[in-house]
Order: C-alpha cells, then sequence, then structure tokens
C-alpha cells in the first residue's frame, strides 16, 4: 500500500513567473576577443593525433563587477575547409590533419557561428566562450567507443573549463588577447553549455564525466566549477558506446523539424530517457523544444548551405531549400549542382530568442527569471516567437518521483496500468506501443476512435481514494498520429477529465483550451515525426472536482468525430510555494514490459547512389599477426560523402560498421572503414556492400557499392 501511495510524492518546485518579454538588451556592446593555443597531442583529449585549445571568448567589458556567469558553446560535425564567395562551399577537410587549407580555401570559423546569440546574451551579466574543434576532432576518423568522437568532444570542454579556472584564480594570466584579466571575473560555479549536432552529446559527455569526477582533469577542476545549465541544437545521441543524459542538470533540446541530417530527431531520446530518473538529484527541469520549419544547419551562421530538402506538412521559415539528385539504380551518378543557400534570418531569430532566453532564465540573475515562461507550456508561447514559427513543448519540473509522480506510463501490456490495475477502454481502439522517434524505453498508448463518445479511464489505485489537493498540475505527453482518422481535421480534441469521490463524479476540461494538437511534421527525409509534447492543465480548472478523493482520470472523445492520438506519461506535478512534507516512497523506476510494435511508422523518402570500392587490405600497421589486423576498406564516390551530425555506417551482408576517417588531403570523395580483423571469418564476396547515414534505423540516403568481391579467409 505504501508503495502505491508513493505515486503521490512531491518536492516543491519553487518559481516566480512574470510576464515573458523580447529580448531587451541589444544595444550594449560586446566584447570579442580569442584564444589560440599552439596545436599538440594532448593524450587527454586524443593521445594519437594534434588537437589545439581554441576558442572565441565575449565579455561586457567593465560593467559588471561581480563575478559572471559562463557560458560554453560547441558547434557540431562540419568541414574544415571552405572555397568561394557566399555563400561559401565547405567541401574539405584537410585542416583537420594538416592545420592547413589547400589553396584556394580557407580555415571554416565552425565556433563564430554562434555570435548571434552570444551578442544577446553577453550583456544580461555573462562571459561566454565559443570553441574551435577543427584541429583532429571535426572531420575526423572515429575511435573505438567513439566513433562520432563525442567524448572526445566532452574532454575537449574540460580542458577549457581549466583553462579558465587557472585564469579565473590567477594561477595563470590571461591571454591578451582575451581584452581584459579574467582574474576574479569568473563565476565557475554556474556554467552552462550549448551543443549543436554533436556539440550535443559532447556536451552531456562533459557534464557526465565532471559530475562524475570520473578523471583527473575533473578532479582538479574540484567543487569550484559546476555545470549546471544545458541547450542543445539539433544534439547527437548514441554515436559512443555509452549512454550520456544529464540527471541532475536544467536540460533543453531544440529539436528542428525539418532536419535535413540528423533527420531521425535522436536528440528527443534524452528526454525519454531521463524521464525515468525518478530518484533524481536535485530536481531540475526537463525539456523539448520541436521547432516547425527549422533545419540542421542554419542555427549555425557560418554554415552557409542548407541541409534540407523542405518540410512536410508544415512550411519552411528557411529559403531556399536543397534538392539533391535522385539515381534510381546503376550507373554513373551526376555531379549534383551547388545547393543554394541563404542562412534564415527567422530561424536564427528563433534560436537567439530560445538559446539566450535559456540562460537568462536558468542561470542568470533573479531579475531575468520571467524568461522562463516560454519554456513552460503553462504558459502560451510569446507572440513574438509565435509569429516566426509553430513551437510544441514539452516540460518537467523534474522526472524525480516526488516532484513528478507517474500516473500512468503505458509500459505494461495493453490494459494493465503501471500499478498493475486495469484501464477501461470503451469505443476506441488502443494499443502499448513505441513510436519513432523516441528511445525504445519510451512507451505510448496509440489510440483510435471513428466516432465521438469513446473513453479510456485509468484508475492507478483501483478503487481507492486518496487526496491530491496539494498539487497543482496535471502533465500529458501527447502527439497527433499520422493516421486517416485525422484527415480533414486541422486540430484533434478531446475531454479530459478526474474522477474523484464515493460517486465517481467526473470533472472535465476540453482539451483545445490548453494545446493545439495538428501534425505530426516531417523533414526531407522523413515524413511523419510524431514528438511527444506536453498538456499541462491547472488541477484548479477541473470544476467541483474533489481533489481530496482523486481516484484516477479519464479521456472522453467527444471534441472531434474521429481522431488517433499517442498518449505518453501522465503525472501529477506541484505547484509553486507549496511546502508540503513528500511521504516516503522508494524513488524507484516503474517496471517495464515487453516492446510492441509502432502504431503508425514513417515513410522514408529514398535517394540512392552508387560508389565503387577502391581498396580491400589488412592494417598492416598493427604490431599483429596478419590474421588478427583489421580490415581497411576504401570507398569512393562521385559524391561527397556525408559530414555532418550524423555517422557514416558501413554495412556489409548484414553487419555494421561505424569508424570512419577521410583522407588526408581532405577529400570528402573517399572515405575508409576499420572492420575488425575477428569479422574476417563472415565476410563473404557476395555480400552486397552499402553505405547509410545514420545508424539504428534504415536509412533513406544509400549508396550501393556493388558485392564486397573477396572471401574474408583471402585477406
Amino acid at each position: 500500500m505504501q508503495y502505491l501511495r508513493s505515486f503521490f510524492l512531491l518536492v516543491v518546485l519553487s518559481s516566480l513567473f512574470i510576464p515573458t518579454h523580447a529580448t531587451a538588451q541589444r544595444g550594449y556592446s560586446v566584447t570579442k576577443g580569442e584564444y589560440k593555443l599552439p596545436p599538440r597531442i594532448d593524450p587527454y583529449i586524443m593521445s594519437n593525433r594534434v588537437t589545439e585549445l581554441w576558442a572565441s571568448t565575449h565579455h561586457p567589458g567593465d560593467r559588471y563587477e561581480d563575478p559572471l556567469p559562463v557560458v560554453i558553446f560547441l558547434h557540431g560535425n562540419h568541414a574544415t575547409c571552405g572555397t568561394g564567395p557566399s555563400p561559401r562551399l565547405d567541401d574539405n577537410c584537410q585542416y583537420t590533419t594538416q592545420g592547413t587549407c589547400p589553396a584556394g580555401y580557407e580555415v571554416v570559423h565552425n565556433h563564430a557561428g554562434y555570435d548571434y546569440i552570444i551578442n544577446d546574451l553577453v550583456p544580461s551579466g555573462f562571459f561566454a566562450i565559443s570553441i574551435n574543434a577543427n584541429r583532429g576532432i571535426n572531420c575526423g576518423g572515429g575511435l573505438p567507443g567513439d566513433a562520432g568522437l563525442n567524448k572526445v568532444r566532452g574532454r575537449l570542454i574540460l580542458r577549457h573549463l581549466e583553462l579558465l579556472k587557472e585564469w579565473n584564480s590567477g594561477d595563470r594570466p590571461t591571454p591578451e588577447g582575451i581584452g581584459l584579466s579574467l582574474e576574479g571575473r569568473l563565476d565557475l560555479s554556474r556554467v552552462g553549455l550549448v551543443g549543436h549536432s554533436r556539440g550535443g552529446e559532447g556536451i552531456r559527455a562533459a557534464y557526465t564525466f565532471l559530475r562524475d569526477n570520473r578523471d583527473s582533469i575533473a578532479d582538479r577542476l574540484g567543487d569550484e566549477v559546476k555545470i549546471t545549465t544545458l541547450f542543445e541544437i539539433g544534439g547527437a545521441d548514441g554515436q559512443t558506446n555509452e549512454i550520456f543524459d544529464a540527471d541532475g542538470a536544467v536540460w533543453t533540446q531544440l529539436i528542428p523539424m525539418c532536419d535535413g541530417d540528423l533527420f531521425q530527431l535522436p536528440g528527443v531520446r534524452p528526454y525519454d530517457r531521463m524521464q525515468k530518473s525518478y530518484d533524481e538529484s536535485p530536481p531540475t527541469q526537463k525539456g523539448i523544444l520541436t521547432v516547425w520549419g527549422t533545419n540542421h544547419n542554419y542555427y549555425n551562421t557560418e554554415w552557409e548551405r542548407g541541409d534540407s530538402g523542405g518540410c512536410e506538412g508544415h512550411s519552411p521559415i528557411f529559403e531556399p531549400v536543397i534538392t539533391l539528385p535522385d539515381v534510381p539504380g546503376p550507373g554513373p551518378t551526376p555531379t549534383p549542382p551547388p545547393p543554394p543557400a541563404s542562412g534564415s534570418r527567422k530561424q536564427q531569430e528563433v534560436g537567439r530568442e530560445l538559446v539566450a532566453g535559456y540562460f537568462k532564465a536558468y542561470l542568470g540573475d533573479d531579475n531575468l527569471r520571467s524568461y522562463r515562461e516560454t519554456f513552460n507550456p503553462n504558459f502560451p508561447v510569446p507572440n513574438y516567437l509565435r509569429e516566426l514559427t509553430r513551437i510544441e513543448r514539452s516540460y518537467t519540473p523534474s522526472p524525480n518521483f516526488r516532484v513528478t509522480p507517474v500516473i500512468e506510463d503505458f509500459s505494461q501490456q495493453t490494459g494493465v496500468n503501471v500499478y498493475g490495475s486495469f484501464n477501461l477502454a470503451q469505443g476506441i481502439s488502443i494499443q502499448h506501443t513505441h513510436i519513432l522517434p523516441h528511445d525504445m524505453g519510451q512507451r505510448v498508448a496509440s489510440i483510435g476512435w471513428g466516432s465521438s463518445g469513446g473513453s479510456l479511464r485509468i484508475t492507478p489505485l483501483g478503487n481507492q481514494m486518496v487526496d491530491v489537493s496539494g498539487y497543482s498540475y496535471l502533465d500529458i505527453r501527447l502527439s497527433r498520429r499520422l493516421d486517416t482518422l485525422n484527415s480533414g481535421i486541422t486540430e484533434t480534441g478531446f475531454s479530459i477529465g478526474i474522477i474523484s469521490g464515493d460517486s465517481w463524479k467526473f470533472s472535465k476540461v476540453n482539451s483545445l483550451r490548453y494545446v493545439s494538437l495538428q501534425g505530426p511534421v516531417g523533414g526531407p527525409l522523413i515524413t511523419n515525426h510524431p514528438v511527444l509534447h506536453t498538456l499541462r492543465i491547472p488541477l484548479e480548472d477541473f470544476p467541483n472536482a474533489f481533489l481530496e478523493n482523486f481516484r484516477g482520470v479519464k479521456f472522453l472523445f467527444d471534441q472531434t468525430p474521429r481522431g488517433a492520438i499517442h498518449i505518453g506519461e501522465i503525472r501529477l506535478a506541484l505547484g509553486e510555494d507549496n511546502g508540503s512534507e513528500p511521504l516516503d516512497g522508494p524513488g524507484a523506476g516503474n517496471p517495464g514490459a515487453a516492446l510492441g510494435a509502432s502504431g503508425s511508422q514513417a515513410r522514408l523518402v529514398s535517394k540512392r547512389y552508387t560508389g565503387q570500392i577502391t581498396d580491400i587490405k589488412r592494417d598492416d600497421s598493427q604490431s599483429v599477426a596478419v590474421g588478427d589486423q583489421d580490415i581497411i576498406i576504401t570507398l569512393s564516390s562521385d559524391i561527397d560523402f556525408h559530414v555532418g551530425g550524423a555517422l557514416l555506417i558501413l554495412k556489409i551482408g548484414d553487419r555494421e560498421y561505424d569508424l570512419s576517417k577521410f583522407p588526408d588531403d581532405g577529400s570528402l570523395k573517399e572515405v575508409t572503414f576499420k572492420v575488425p580483423g575477428a569479422d574476417a571469418a563472415f565476410l563473404q564476396d557476395s555480400d552486397a556492400v552499402k553505405l547509410q547515414i545514420g545508424k539504428n534505423v534504415g536509412s533513406p540516403t544509400v549508396w550501393d557499392f556493388g558485392a564486397l568481391g573477396i572471401d574474408g579467409d583471402q585477406l
């Protein structure tokens, strides 16, 4: 009984909200500087490759006497050399290995692409740096267990933090290029990180290494340095042999819904995983911002050419879109024309307001707390953002079971709730399942109704009643389903109510009052992204509900004549300034269940190219027996291979490999993969060889190279 009642545990999350407004400090000047230390092999970052510590710095001069919180930006994976007038074509990676670019090329200042955000943030009392990860990392070959070099990116961040600590303490003189002495100027107990693309997984790695005191540099940073706030833009996930989350930190992910690079939207998965952090300490805010009409590249102004061929079901706010050649079968692959590009003022306006506003809200001084409204679905999206595009928000004050106890998460077999009681469904179809792009551990109820009046009743404690009068919100994650039941209906609606009292009183509200359930929409390669977002209802809005005698919740599908939706977690949440003590509880995870099939799958838009296998050989640089040496496979194509957030995946038969490397001259028309020597026994000459962009699911962009043409025992 005590375990069941623990579902009503909570902790106060205090927030003082006042109306959000657009940024007001843009007239103040920002002093920009730079430091760039000599390139070297730093064993902490990578033991076998030259890297460098290079970053731009940004500060508000002497206007602020108190130590400034620090925000560190880390860009994603991109070519390191570009050529031509704007829009520059970035199609070479020689700087990665050589520290120079070919004749006619210039170094791509990937780190300068966020100045438009930084110039908005710094005047509010922040010190910011933006790291350049070009040397040895961007466009660099993967390492075992770190195919995307995102652990490396995390260690690069910590190395820069070590420099900041030394400059702040006066143990090391501040470089003249920064423009003022940093001694005593930084508040390193308030550090925020921004990561774009692979930089997203990189900042989670840095946070984890420091939080867990993982290594010597984390130990040297000590208790003085605390990473408290993280923001990702189109973040990567799953590119290392570890899972990186941000338990105990304020964290939000921006998802570009027309992403043509990380088109599988892996950035939603950390939120799903952290929803299971029932004992998170300290309890901290988590969120997702799904931004319609935006692509991957244009949040970085240095990435002057787009990644996206357009948007499915919504309109792009970037112009123009790119078109890739569609090669249906074998034969020569034509070289596509250079894609036009211009960046996007509207997209960058969204990025500036969300990223700068986030750190003002959660890392800045108390007088900036009004910006928190932008990220909380209890408040409308501010008008100045709604005028730019549609933004849907997932939000939790914390997944901690004492803060947001779970009513239902659909993790059990269809018809049974997480506490073992039965749900009652009438007049609807329902299946507990998994949906892409969400994490495999994220479950939903996939629901459809063909006529008005069906219902779903969830009574987690069976016939028992419990007092929930101390709670303030009912939070529900949901999305619309790609289904003909939604055809002709602009937004799908239903009623949600509370069941209470001996008479099983049903007190309901209309979902359309709180959320406009539209979509799902997609990008250029995947047409359906049913990303869950949060419907948040104040409990005081339920008329005459007996909160002291709560039994459960009920969905009544009566607002649209038909419809199809996904419902994820249903939770209660405590409101501000509530000082009641929570009951004792296990603080443990809810039990899981076997995963089912998705109720609605996305449609992939296929792009296929051809290429050549130019070499297959043993890696004779390894000092082991020939039969144990790894196998190096070199592939070439007339179309540049992908350099971006997504990994290149080599498929040989039914086996996959992700350790790739471009040649030292930086060409993107050749790539080598490393296959473990132990896999030679499994390779057959008839195995089909393909290369795809992105792992875990089938990719719509594939290069075909024909059969392998050699048995493993011949190598």
